[in-house]
């Protein structure tokens, strides 16, 4: 046990009986299963949650069984692809793209824990933990704690705490470890990983940059909604910050997005695992400036990303429209636009606001990972499609 991280580490086996303890005196906690549970009386989700010892009970008996709730209510197809690239007995520093808060995470660990993998530690921000059951909720579900908003200097040494702690779970834990690519979600569909996160990985090694990623083991992941999770707010969001410097989301609005995430329909789920890049860090090896070899590390991984991503009608249909181009117009029928046209201006009249503005943002967020996707790796011509 090392105590340096006893504030963001998840909680162990020993630790488990009182959190427990804890959450099932919390109302508000099973007023949010009772959504998910309707079926169950608040005594046998207790009788079943104090039957629970260990995390792992816990993510088998309870989280995954939640997890596949949502799935059956909320997902028309979930799709996994390339889980083969993982191996059993290897752990990763698993980076994907960014679009629900927990969603991304949760089915990440449904898949893995039903196809005979462990599940990965999972990185969460200090300012989603807006209620003392959801922190002991997501520490009982083997997250561990990203601080958000510290002053610069309090910033940097958590930052070395931070990679120090992920290269141990790795390394010295054998666990492996979920985290984002960037902080907070993309909400205008451009999946781009930040270099101040790889970065952040780099500090706490000891040899060569190449080495030091070789480490970690590090593995892109494409996660794609054909429905974007909580795309209404994300609009709202990026429309209020256009028009007011000072605007600031408030703490409620991160917790409605977690619901609102869990129980809106996705339609069809996609998740893509690219290959281990060690191999690909070779190349890295002869630029000489670090801050350099951070920015085409990047890029690299969000290559990675981006050729995993699968494309639905809806990102065609709102390409064409937000670029101005037919040059996707092969990649979808009269009935397709429909249905997307449909599902936007629904959308649309939920938000206050000048409408072509708020209609522009909307259809960037479905428009932007087409261009991404094709930009780099399949072009079209114009005058073949």
């Amino acid at each position: 046990m090392h105590p340096e991280f006893e504030e963001i580490r998840p909680y162990n086996d020993s630790e488990v009986a009182d959190a427990i303890g804890r959450l099932v005196q919390e109302k508000g906690f099973f007023k949010v299963i009772s959504f998910f549970f309707p079926e169950y009386p608040t005594e046998k989700i207790i009788e079943l949650l104090l039957s629970v010892k260990t995390v792992n009970e816990f993510q088998l008996k309870f989280a995954t069984r939640l997890t596949a709730k949502i799935i059956k209510n909320n997902v028309k197809n979930f799709v996994v692809n390339g889980l083969d690239n993982l191996d059993k007995n290897k752990n990763y520093l698993i980076i994907s793209n960014h679009r629900d808060i927990i969603l991304d995470s949760a089915l990440l660990n449904h898949t893995l824990l039903h196809s005979g993998y462990k599940t990965t530690e999972i990185a969460i921000g200090s300012n989603l933990l807006i209620l003392k059951w959801i922190y002991d909720l997501v520490r009982l579900n083997k997250t561990f704690i990203v601080k958000r908003n510290l002053p610069r200097q309090e910033f940097y040494d958590y930052s070395i705490l931070l990679s120090k702690y992920i290269r141990h779970t790795i390394t010295e834990k054998k666990e492996s470890i979920w985290i984002a690519q960037r902080e907070g979600r993309t909400k205008n569909g451009l999946d781009k990983t930040q270099p101040g996160l790889l970065k952040m990985f780099n500090i706490s090694g000891e040899a060569s940059f190449e080495e030091n990623f070789a480490e970690l083991n590090i593995i892109p992941l494409a996660i794609s909604y054909q429905y974007e999770p909580c795309d209404i707010e994300k609009v709202a969001e990026n429309y209020n910050k256009m028009y007011n410097d000072n605007y600031k989301k408030s703490r409620t609005a991160d917790l409605l997005s977690m619901g609102k995430g869990l129980i809106s329909p996705k339609g069809n789920i996609t998740y893509s695992f690219d290959k281990l890049i060690n191999n690909d860090l070779e190349e890295f090896k002869n630029i000489v400036n670090r801050n350099e070899k951070l920015q085409k590390l990047a890029e690299h991984i969000d290559k990675k990303i981006y050729k995993k991503y699968e494309m639905t009608t809806f990102n065609y249909v709102a390409a064409s429209e937000y670029f101005r181009t037919d040059k996707y117009n092969s990649m979808f029928t009269k009935e397709d636009k429909d249905k997307f046209d449909e599902y936007i201006n629904d959308g649309l009249k939920q938000l206050d606001g000048d409408k072509n503005v708020l209609k522009k943002l909307f259809l960037e967020i479905y428009a932007n990972p087409t261009e991404s996707f094709f930009a780099n790796f399949m072009p079209l011509n114009e005058s073949n499609s």
